[in-house]
């Protein structure tokens, strides 16, 4: 009989050599863990307003957590310099409140484990508020309408956003207020006019609780006519004359219709 005892010793040794490669490699293991992923929750975030950050890492944290240095440049974004993902999570999500902007601002901002570098981006608005009125035309005749329309810094939050509306001049007429539909940055209104005895202007206003803007509307009289004039007062049958008449205000713009007739 042949015992094969190299053999049965061999075999004795692999539970050992498989424990010591598992405690080789363990310390591999844990070091890759590594930063996959950074992100806004909204993305798009009113101004004064706050949102979500989560960061994401390939692994769950060993003990004592998972630092996470963090960038932001723009002084409206109050964000930590740094967090720490705790034992045994693979994320973390903490608030990032947001400054007051006058203007739409972009931001990028910086994520970092000292080896890999991530950026989230955030898209920061300012307050809806009216940025322009207009009017059109800019000048029409006396008992003649026009169109005004007024413009947001952003769309209308839900429920829309109330514009109020005046006129410097009570020949001019403009309803008290305007609605900008929810979404939307524009609205239009109409705008209607009396008789006046000369050319004037007035002021139209469009405002609301953060901002005031203006335009103007002018007015023209109705011009009259001062007098007919014919080249020749007497011309033979079949012929023809030219008549000539004279108004005491300039025509506006579209001319002005002279109805005719004759005796």
């Amino acid at each position: 009989m042949i015992c094969n005892c190299s053999s049965r010793r061999a075999r004795s040794r692999i539970p050992g050599l498989l424990l010591a490669a598992l405690v080789w490699l363990l310390p591999c293991f844990a070091s890759a863990q590594h930063l996959t992923a950074a992100s806004f929750n909204p993305s798009t975030v009113a101004s004064g307003g706050t949102t979500q950050c989560t960061v994401r890492i390939s692994q769950a944290a060993g003990a004592g957590g998972f630092p996470v240095q963090i960038s932001a440049p723009q002084a409206f974004i109050t964000a930590p310099p740094s967090i720490s993902i705790p034992f045994g999570a693979t994320s973390t999500t903490f608030s990032v409140p947001i400054g007051n902007v006058s203007s739409n601002k972009a931001a990028t901002v910086g994520f970092s484990d000292g080896t890999i570098n991530l950026h989230a981006n955030l898209i920061v608005m300012a307050p809806v508020q009216v940025s322009t009125v207009s009017v059109s035309p800019s000048s029409v005749t006396c008992g003649s309408s026009a169109t005004g329309a007024v413009h947001l810094t952003n769309p209308a939050p839900s429920g829309g956003f109330d514009v109020t509306l005046s006129s410097s001049q009570p020949f001019v007429h403009v309803p008290a207020s305007v609605k900008v539909s929810s979404g939307r940055q524009d609205a239009t209104f109409p705008l209607t006019t009396t008789t006046v005895n000369a050319t004037k202007s007035s002021t139209i206003t469009a405002s609301d609780a953060n901002a005031s803007v203006k335009t103007g509307l002018q007015v023209v009289q109705k011009p009259s006519i001062l007098s007919v004039r014919l080249t020749n007062s007497r011309v033979l049958a079949g012929s023809f004359v030219t008549g000539t008449i004279n108004l005491d205000e300039v025509a506006p713009a579209g001319g002005t219709t002279v109805q005719m007739s004759s005796d």
